[in-house]
């Protein structure tokens, strides 16, 4: 995050950490947009990663982008995510082991879950291979469909 230049336990870390969060939740908010008006919204987001790319090569980790375009963080809302997250997993886990189960059948359920619940960040990428799991293990349970 501070490419080496603020110490681990300095107190800059905070402002920074929090600095980061809002430029996070800038380039989702600016993302969002792509689905309203395609044109703008991919104008400002070039615009902000070349803001960005700029002020981090100088250096300026704790400015990259202006006061207009930071969006207030939403840490609730990541927490709640994280919390039913690991509540849903571990329920998908204990009803896994009760009903006999095999443990690649849950981890792929583990990992279905927790697609769905971040499908921002991880539709493409770890659903796609969750529902890919998914087909083999169906496959598996159910020979010759």
């Amino acid at each position: 995050m501070t490419r080496g230049t603020v110490p681990l336990f300095s107190r800059r870390n905070g402002p920074l950490k929090s600095h980061a969060t809002q430029v996070v939740g800038a380039l989702r908010a600016a993302e969002a947009e792509l689905d309203k008006d395609a044109q703008k919204a991919a104008r400002d987001l070039a615009r902000m990663a070349l803001t960005i790319s700029e002020r981090y090569a100088l250096g300026q980790i704790g400015a990259l982008l202006d006061e207009r375009d930071l969006k207030p963080p939403r840490r609730m809302g990541d927490a709640l995510r994280l919390s039913l997250t690991a509540v849903l997993v571990a329920v998908m886990v204990i009803a896994a082991e009760r009903q006999g189960a095999p443990e690649p059948a849950a981890i792929a359920a583990a990992v279905v879950i927790a697609a769905i619940i971040y499908r921002n960040a991880a539709a493409g990428g770890v659903a796609g291979v969750g529902l890919i799991i998914l087909e083999l293990l169906l496959g598996f349970f159910f020979p010759g469909k």
